[in-house]
């Protein structure tokens, strides 16, 4: 938690989270640094007292680390922010569906049946940019895509575009996602979707395409292991 919490002007931290393959090595550059601070940072701030015999130095920085930390890193927030995110939504999700007989649950399993018996069917066929020139920061970037749904009704499915910043990899970093819109639809299962990917910094970013499932009942996508690349 305390990559959470962690702010220079309230504590000390060793290292920036490395992972070394070597822990022997890593003990060794983590002690160090360990020693280091508290030679350098810790005990000067704690033993710089003036003629009252008071760290003032200290003393602010343990009101500040009260100030900034305490009303994010309690058992308060924890409890409010559990319950209204996590436990209330549940039980309402529970009772929604389990009454009348739990008809809405048997609705979201044979929806995720007929699914995954068809979802070999999904097919990101085309994808293109409306204009390929560089665009500015403000600017959106448009696409439009062809995709196969087959047997699939598209309000079964949400069709994404997944973006974000470039490694030096050219692996997408940061990744958000927009849904994109059906425009038209075509004989054969083929429908034509189209979405704006926001521009709102400078540098090489990525985009890719993927569809998944959708369905107001659904309280994860990731429950029905279905999911499409383009």
């Amino acid at each position: 938690w305390w990559v959470e919490g962690y702010r220079p002007e309230v504590g000390w931290a060793i290292g920036r989270g490395e992972d070394y393959t070597d822990h022997n090595y890593q003990n060794y550059v983590e002690s160090n640094a360990l020693y280091d601070i508290l030679e350098n940072d810790v005990v000067p701030l704690f033993y710089d007292r003036q003629a009252d015999s008071l760290p003032r130095g200290w003393i602010a920085r343990m009101k500040k680390s009260l100030r900034m930390l305490c009303p994010a890193f309690s058992t308060n927030r924890m409890l409010w922010e559990y319950s209204e995110r996590y436990y209330l939504p549940a039980a309402r999700y529970y009772t929604q569906m389990t009454e009348n007989g739990m008809e809405r649950a048997r609705q979201v399993v044979q929806w995720k049946r007929f699914l995954q018996e068809h979802w070999g069917e999904v097919n990101i066929q085309r994808v293109e940019a409306v204009r390929n020139s560089a665009h500015r920061v403000g600017e959106g970037y448009e696409l439009t895509a062809e995709v196969h749904l087959g047997a699939i009704d598209p309000k079964d499915v949400s069709v994404e575009a997944y973006y974000g910043p470039l490694n030096a990899e050219r692996q997408i970093t940061e990744p958000a996602a927009i849904s994109m819109q059906r425009q038209d639809s075509a004989a054969g299962g083929m429908h034509r979707y189209a979405g704006v990917i926001p521009c709102e910094q400078s540098g090489l970013h990525g985009y890719t395409l993927r569809v998944v499932p959708h369905h107001p009942d659904l309280n994860n996508v990731m429950s029905t292991g279905l999911i499409t690349w383009r």
